[in-house]
Protein backbone atom coordinates (compact mmCIF):
# COMPACT_ATOMS: atom_id res chain seq x y z
CA UNK A 1 0.00 0.00 0.00
CA UNK A 2 3.04 2.49 0.84
CA UNK A 3 4.77 1.43 -2.65
CA UNK A 4 1.52 1.28 -4.82
CA UNK A 5 0.61 5.11 -3.70
CA UNK A 6 4.28 6.74 -4.68
CA UNK A 7 4.03 4.68 -7.52
CA UNK A 8 1.20 5.76 -8.90
CA UNK A 9 2.05 9.32 -8.09
CA UNK A 10 4.89 9.68 -10.05
CA UNK A 11 3.47 7.78 -13.11
CA UNK A 12 0.36 10.20 -12.81
CA UNK A 13 3.04 13.11 -12.74
CA UNK A 14 5.14 11.64 -16.03
CA UNK A 15 2.11 11.67 -18.48
CA UNK A 16 1.20 14.95 -17.15
CA UNK A 17 4.75 16.15 -18.19
CA UNK A 18 4.54 13.80 -21.39
CA UNK A 19 1.41 15.44 -22.34
CA UNK A 20 2.58 19.49 -22.09
CA UNK A 21 5.78 18.70 -23.42
CA UNK A 22 4.11 17.27 -26.80
CA UNK A 23 1.50 20.37 -26.75
CA UNK A 24 4.85 22.56 -26.72
CA UNK A 25 6.82 20.89 -29.63
CA UNK A 26 5.89 22.60 -32.09
CA UNK A 27 6.42 25.96 -30.57
CA UNK A 28 9.92 24.93 -29.44
CA UNK A 29 10.48 23.63 -33.49
CA UNK A 30 9.56 27.32 -34.47
CA UNK A 31 12.07 29.20 -31.98
CA UNK A 32 14.97 26.52 -32.49
CA UNK A 33 14.83 27.79 -36.23
CA UNK A 34 14.37 31.24 -35.39
CA UNK A 35 17.10 31.37 -32.70
CA UNK A 36 19.39 29.62 -35.63
CA UNK A 37 18.87 32.66 -38.63
CA UNK A 38 18.81 35.20 -35.90
CA UNK A 39 22.57 33.76 -34.72
CA UNK A 40 23.32 33.55 -38.39
CA UNK A 41 22.23 36.84 -39.28
CA UNK A 42 24.22 38.05 -36.20
CA UNK A 43 27.30 36.65 -37.66
CA UNK A 44 27.05 38.14 -40.52
CA UNK A 45 27.05 41.47 -39.05
CA UNK A 46 30.11 41.36 -37.28
CA UNK A 47 31.88 39.33 -39.45
CA UNK A 48 30.52 40.13 -43.45
CA UNK A 49 33.67 39.54 -45.26
CA UNK A 50 34.16 35.77 -43.92
CA UNK A 51 30.80 35.25 -44.80
CA UNK A 52 31.23 36.64 -48.46
CA UNK A 53 35.04 35.37 -48.92
CA UNK A 54 33.47 31.80 -47.94
CA UNK A 55 30.49 32.34 -50.27
CA UNK A 56 32.44 33.37 -53.12
CA UNK A 57 34.75 30.59 -52.65
CA UNK A 58 34.41 27.94 -55.70
CA UNK A 59 34.32 24.53 -53.24
CA UNK A 60 34.11 22.65 -55.89
CA UNK A 61 36.61 23.32 -58.07
CA UNK A 62 39.17 23.18 -54.98
CA UNK A 63 37.43 19.72 -54.22
CA UNK A 64 39.73 17.81 -56.29
CA UNK A 65 42.71 19.49 -55.79
CA UNK A 66 42.38 18.91 -51.77
CA UNK A 67 41.58 14.66 -52.94
CA UNK A 68 44.81 15.15 -54.62
CA UNK A 69 46.82 16.31 -52.03
CA UNK A 70 45.15 14.10 -49.31
CA UNK A 71 46.34 11.03 -51.87
CA UNK A 72 49.14 12.68 -51.52
CA UNK A 73 49.63 12.67 -47.58
CA UNK A 74 48.44 9.38 -47.16
CA UNK A 75 50.70 8.06 -49.94
CA UNK A 76 53.44 9.31 -48.22
CA UNK A 77 52.48 8.06 -45.01
CA UNK A 78 52.02 4.45 -46.52
CA UNK A 79 55.55 5.26 -47.54
CA UNK A 80 57.20 6.12 -44.42
CA UNK A 81 55.25 3.00 -42.61
CA UNK A 82 56.69 1.01 -44.88
CA UNK A 83 59.97 2.23 -43.99
CA UNK A 84 59.30 1.69 -40.80
CA UNK A 85 58.66 -1.30 -41.14
CA UNK A 86 61.68 -2.51 -42.96
CA UNK A 87 63.92 -1.24 -40.39
CA UNK A 88 61.53 -3.09 -37.74
CA UNK A 89 62.17 -6.28 -39.77
CA UNK A 90 65.76 -5.81 -39.67
CA UNK A 91 66.49 -5.14 -36.43
CA UNK A 92 65.18 -7.93 -35.51
CA UNK A 93 66.57 -10.58 -37.72
CA UNK A 94 70.08 -8.43 -36.91
CA UNK A 95 68.63 -8.95 -32.95
CA UNK A 96 67.57 -12.76 -33.60
CA UNK A 97 70.94 -13.26 -35.45
CA UNK A 98 73.10 -12.13 -32.32
CA UNK A 99 70.98 -14.67 -30.33
CA UNK A 100 71.27 -17.60 -32.42
CA UNK A 101 75.10 -17.17 -32.80
CA UNK A 102 75.77 -16.67 -28.55
CA UNK A 103 73.68 -19.81 -28.68
CA UNK A 104 75.88 -21.38 -30.84
CA UNK A 105 78.87 -19.95 -29.40
CA UNK A 106 77.44 -21.31 -26.28
CA UNK A 107 77.32 -24.94 -27.42
CA UNK A 108 80.71 -24.47 -29.01
CA UNK A 109 82.28 -23.73 -25.90
CA UNK A 110 80.23 -26.45 -23.67
CA UNK A 111 81.07 -28.77 -26.20
CA UNK A 112 84.60 -27.78 -26.23
CA UNK A 113 84.56 -28.06 -22.64
CA UNK A 114 83.53 -31.39 -22.53
CA UNK A 115 86.33 -32.41 -24.61
CA UNK A 116 88.74 -31.19 -22.95
CA UNK A 117 86.92 -32.25 -19.83
CA UNK A 118 87.12 -35.89 -21.54
CA UNK A 119 91.00 -35.48 -22.38
CA UNK A 120 92.27 -34.66 -18.97
CA UNK A 121 90.46 -37.86 -18.05
CA UNK A 122 92.11 -39.79 -20.31
CA UNK A 123 95.50 -38.48 -19.46
CA UNK A 124 94.12 -39.03 -15.94
CA UNK A 125 93.74 -42.39 -16.78
CA UNK A 126 96.38 -43.34 -18.98
CA UNK A 127 98.36 -41.92 -16.20
CA UNK A 128 96.67 -44.06 -13.16
CA UNK A 129 96.78 -47.44 -15.54
CA UNK A 130 100.54 -48.62 -15.45
CA UNK A 131 102.30 -49.18 -18.04
CA UNK A 132 103.63 -52.45 -19.18
CA UNK A 133 107.24 -51.63 -20.26
CA UNK A 134 107.72 -54.89 -21.94
CA UNK A 135 105.00 -55.19 -24.18
CA UNK A 136 106.54 -51.45 -25.69
CA UNK A 137 110.06 -52.90 -26.08
CA UNK A 138 108.05 -56.23 -27.78
CA UNK A 139 106.11 -53.43 -30.14
CA UNK A 140 109.64 -51.82 -30.42
CA UNK A 141 111.09 -54.98 -31.24
CA UNK A 142 108.58 -56.02 -33.83
CA UNK A 143 109.33 -52.93 -35.54
CA UNK A 144 113.11 -53.15 -36.02
CA UNK A 145 112.52 -56.98 -37.44
CA UNK A 146 109.66 -55.21 -39.96
CA UNK A 147 112.45 -52.87 -40.81
CA UNK A 148 115.15 -55.24 -40.72
CA UNK A 149 112.82 -57.31 -43.39
CA UNK A 150 112.67 -54.63 -45.47
CA UNK A 151 116.36 -53.99 -45.69
CA UNK A 152 118.40 -56.73 -44.38
CA UNK A 153 121.87 -55.44 -45.06
CA UNK A 154 121.29 -52.27 -43.05
CA UNK A 155 124.25 -52.83 -39.58
CA UNK A 156 122.26 -49.96 -37.36
CA UNK A 157 119.13 -51.82 -37.51
CA UNK A 158 121.00 -55.06 -36.17
CA UNK A 159 122.68 -52.26 -33.47
CA UNK A 160 119.43 -51.03 -32.35
CA UNK A 161 117.64 -54.45 -31.83
CA UNK A 162 120.55 -55.43 -30.24
CA UNK A 163 120.72 -52.69 -27.44
CA UNK A 164 116.84 -53.59 -27.14
CA UNK A 165 117.57 -57.21 -26.31
CA UNK A 166 119.93 -55.78 -24.12
CA UNK A 167 117.63 -54.00 -22.24
CA UNK A 168 115.23 -56.67 -22.48
CA UNK A 169 118.35 -59.33 -20.83
CA UNK A 170 117.44 -61.17 -23.94
CA UNK A 171 121.42 -61.57 -24.50
CA UNK A 172 121.61 -64.49 -26.37
CA UNK A 173 119.65 -62.29 -29.23
CA UNK A 174 121.39 -59.39 -28.13
CA UNK A 175 124.63 -61.43 -29.33
CA UNK A 176 123.73 -62.95 -32.37
CA UNK A 177 122.29 -59.22 -33.59
CA UNK A 178 125.47 -57.50 -32.49
CA UNK A 179 127.07 -60.51 -34.47
CA UNK A 180 125.15 -59.79 -37.31
CA UNK A 181 126.08 -56.27 -37.16
CA UNK A 182 129.68 -56.76 -37.14
CA UNK A 183 129.60 -58.35 -40.21
CA UNK A 184 127.67 -56.16 -41.85
CA UNK A 185 129.68 -53.37 -40.97
CA UNK A 186 133.13 -54.80 -40.07
CA UNK A 187 135.34 -51.47 -39.35
CA UNK A 188 132.66 -50.76 -36.44
CA UNK A 189 135.25 -51.12 -33.57
CA UNK A 190 132.08 -49.63 -30.88
CA UNK A 191 130.06 -52.97 -32.24
CA UNK A 192 132.76 -55.29 -31.72
CA UNK A 193 133.47 -53.90 -28.47
CA UNK A 194 129.96 -54.30 -27.36
CA UNK A 195 129.92 -57.70 -28.19
CA UNK A 196 133.10 -58.26 -26.90
CA UNK A 197 131.45 -56.93 -23.46
CA UNK A 198 128.22 -58.48 -23.94
CA UNK A 199 129.54 -62.14 -24.53
CA UNK A 200 131.81 -61.43 -21.27
CA UNK A 201 128.71 -60.86 -19.35
CA UNK A 202 127.00 -63.97 -20.69
CA UNK A 203 129.63 -66.05 -19.67
CA UNK A 204 129.90 -64.65 -15.92
CA UNK A 205 125.96 -64.81 -16.31
CA UNK A 206 126.28 -68.98 -17.29
CA UNK A 207 129.11 -69.45 -14.85
CA UNK A 208 126.70 -68.29 -11.95
CA UNK A 209 124.42 -70.04 -13.46
CA UNK A 210 126.23 -73.35 -13.49
CA UNK A 211 127.10 -72.56 -9.99
CA UNK A 212 123.98 -72.69 -8.26
CA UNK A 213 122.67 -75.92 -10.02
CA UNK A 214 125.41 -77.51 -8.71
CA UNK A 215 124.51 -76.01 -5.27
CA UNK A 216 121.10 -77.10 -5.47
CA UNK A 217 121.86 -80.49 -6.74
CA UNK A 218 124.55 -81.02 -3.87
CA UNK A 219 122.24 -79.99 -1.08
CA UNK A 220 119.64 -82.83 -2.48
Amino acid sequence: MFIIIPLSLALVAIIGIAIVVWRKMTYLKKLTAEHQDIGGSLFYLYFPEIVNGAKSINWAEYKEVWLIEAEKFLRKLRVISMRIDRAMDTTIKKIRDIYVDNEDAGVVVETNASTSEGRKEKIEDQRLEPIDVMDLMRKEEQDFIVEIAKNPKEASNYKLLAGLYERMGNMEDAVESYKTAAELDPDDDVTRIKLAKLLERADEIKKKHDESTEDESAEK
